[in-house]
């Protein structure tokens, strides 16, 4: 795949699409039809914004309450209005969002993590942080198990 280029493939899962931008790259999974995986390696800019949201946005549209697991662990850094963006988004959808997980390693994303959960948690949502994989893996798959009873 070239830089730029989005593909849509059918997978195991209901739905997955792919992004790569100059200096980062995004991968959105839905494990089930109101669970989202995102993954994102190296640097998120605001070019990849649209990409990264637009699958959840579909959901959205069709009536899904979602549950956002978000694979941070290889982001390197973001572009700041990336962070302002995504959480004024989240606000404007927490009627859809029924959690957002985060799995970080770097300090600077941790740091921008921090930051939205405080937001958010003056609008009224929460975010929880993961700094073990395991315990992410753990909560994904509780997630998924749910929506699928």
């Amino acid at each position: 795949m070239t830089r730029g280029e989005r593909t849509t493939q059918v997978s195991p899962t209901p739905y997955k699409a792919e992004f790569k931008a100059a200096r980062g790259e995004i991968a959105v999974t839905f494990r089930s039809p109101a669970v989202v995986l995102t993954r994102i390696t190296g640097h998120f800019s605001a070019d990849m914004q649209d990409s990264f949201l637009r699958p959840t946005n579909e959901a959205i549209a069709r009536g899904a309450r979602v549950v956002v697991f978000h694979d941070w662990e290889a982001m390197t850094g973001y572009d700041t209005s990336v962070r302002q963006d995504l959480t004024r988004w989240s606000l404007t959808q927490r009627a859809h969002i029924a959690s957002i997980n985060i799995l970080v390693r770097s300090k600077i994303v941790a740091m921008g993590v921090a930051t939205a959960g405080l937001t958010l948690r003056l609008g009224g949502m929460h975010l929880c942080s993961y700094t073990a994989r395991s315990a992410f893996l753990s909560a994904l798959l509780a997630a998924v198990a749910k929506q699928s009873q």
